[in-house]
């Protein structure tokens, strides 16, 4: 009695298992969801493709001075809208990149700079001369602009 197996048990097991694929099998060919098709795009692109090593430069809408020279930006530093602390940005200049510098506030504590379409105050401790071979490391301008 218990030595032997109940013979009868597979045959249950086979069937559930076969009714149940099938079942599934319906439900994927007659009930699954239409596959999407890709529609034709009979729009223009109007962006131009740029190689991956080329970056497209902002154009600048703002006056140079002559007596202006492109610095260094040496550390993350925070970007105001007036020499002041109260006048943040809600920006941060990275490390590394080069901004026009225009002159010094009153206090000699914000360097002026010229940034894509404004001008904007940055901490002078931020900037450094630009050693790149364009600039040579010319110091940053020390004259009161407004």
């Amino acid at each position: 009695m218990f030595g032997q197996r109940y013979r009868g048990f597979r045959p249950v097991i086979g069937a559930a298992l076969a009714v149940t694929l099938v079942a599934a099998l319906f439900w994927a060919i007659h009930l699954s969801p239409a596959p999407v098709t890709a529609q034709e795009c009979t729009c223009t692109p109007t962006w131009t493709w740029l190689p991956p090593t080329a970056t497209p430069a902002p154009e600048i809408n703002v006056p140079i001075p002559a007596s202006a020279v492109v610095g260094r930006v040496l550390q993350d530093t925070l970007v105001y809208w007036a020499p002041r602390p109260d006048a943040l940005v809600p920006m941060v200049l990275p490390a590394g990149k080069t901004v026009w510098v225009l002159g010094l506030d009153a206090g000699g504590r914000y360097y002026k700079i010229a940034w894509v379409d404004a001008y904007l105050w940055v901490p002078r401790e931020a900037l450094g001369p630009n050693p790149d071979p364009v600039w040579h490391g010319m110091p940053l301008p020390t004259a009161v602009v407004e």
